[in-house]
């Protein structure tokens, strides 16, 4: 399925409305070194290197979630289902993993390896101040039976 397309100017304006964290991780030295770090250990192109940034961007922008990443990468940069599988898994983990928090506002639910499903019920967003904490409850004192007791079993050896 093919993306929408922006143009130049389309995309700044979307790029000016994020937070700070997102617009490091969209051009920040970081994020490309990891992008080049990952296309050259599973034999990517430069031309398809390309093209795999591109993609890492508008996803980080919010214009494509990041399950679709390796779909994408097989689409529109030509790489085989290892490579974006796997190209797709390190960005993931190593990239959008690091700013969900600050994805919550673009997809409801994420996937990441290797944490799992992230489901933004009530997450701290960076338009939002911390609420207070709730005050500690001390817990009752733990009951005999529930207090462990070393294992005394021994098999004998033979």
């Amino acid at each position: 399925m093919p993306r929408t397309q922006y143009t130049k100017d389309q995309l700044w304006k979307i790029f000016e409305t994020l937070p700070s964290e997102l617009k490091q991780a969209v051009f920040g030295e970081e994020s490309a070194d990891t992008i080049r770090e990952t296309c050259e250990r599973n034999a990517v192109s430069k031309e398809q290197m390309g093209k795999v940034a591109g993609i890492v961007g508008d996803s980080l922008m919010g214009l494509l979630h990041p399950e679709d990443l390796a779909q994408t990468f097989i689409e529109e940069a030509g790489l085989t289902p290892e490579q974006a599988t796997s190209v797709a898994r390190d960005i993931n983990r190593l990239i959008m993993f690091p700013v969900k928090t600050f994805l919550y506002d673009f997809y409801k639910e994420i996937t990441f390896v290797p944490s799992g499903k992230v489901i933004a019920s009530s997450p701290l967003m960076y338009n939002q101040q911390p609420q207070a904490k709730k005050p500690v409850v001390p817990r009752s004192p733990k009951s005999p039976s529930t207090i462990p007791m070393p294992d005394t079993y021994r098999e004998n050896i033979e």
